[in-house]
């Protein structure tokens, strides 16, 4: 349990992928969803969605993702994304990134609003005044990118690494950037 002036913090977030095509996002609660489908495997630990798009453009798209945490070693995850436009040919943009997202705030970089009736945790806390993960190192070598942190205070210590791989027929390009917060 949480001791005096202990709080739980949010690592960097490794799940992020936007998915885009024709240079319109996919914004789940927005979007013109025709289908969706979620199911979970508890015998080989992967999470699988499955949903088809219809953009405002009119393109339908298939978006398929799994993701899996391995039972073997607890601290690698993988997510696999297939994007597959079914009635046209469009410029498909996938946008994955590590983000630092400080004080609990969201991907648009706002703080969600706390859920109503939720149980109170000692070790929660609104919005810490200071920055808490302090970065330490900040690299990219090819398709894996790496952030790290030092906790403030406990002087622990977090790491995200995440290695990409592109598997397509079709001409692509390939671009990456790097901050202390984001890759």
């Amino acid at each position: 349990f949480a001791e005096v002036g202990q709080t739980i913090i949010n690592a960097p977030d490794a799940k992020v992928m936007r998915v885009y095509v024709d240079d319109e996002p996919l914004a789940l609660d927005v979007a013109d969803v025709r289908h969706w489908e979620r199911t979970l495997d508890m015998r080989e630990g992967i999470l699988r969605r499955d949903l088809t798009w219809m953009t405002p453009s009119g393109k339908l798209v298939r978006i398929e993702f799994e993701r899996l945490v391995s039972f073997a070693e607890k601290h690698l995850a993988m997510q696999r994304l297939t994007v597959t436009v079914l009635n046209s040919d469009a410029p498909v943009t996938i946008a994955c990134q590590l983000i630092n997202r400080q004080d609990g705030e969201d991907e648009y970089g706002g703080i969600p609003i706390r859920r109503k009736g939720a149980s109170f945790d000692p070790r929660r806390t609104e919005r810490i005044a200071e920055r808490v993960l302090e970065p330490r190192e900040h690299w990219q070598d090819g398709a894996r990118s790496a952030l790290s942190y030092k906790v403030r205070q406990s002087g622990m210590t977090v790491a995200v690494v995440a290695d990409h791989l592109i598997d397509t027929e079709n001409a692509f390009n390939a671009r990456t950037l790097i901050e202390p917060d984001i890759a």
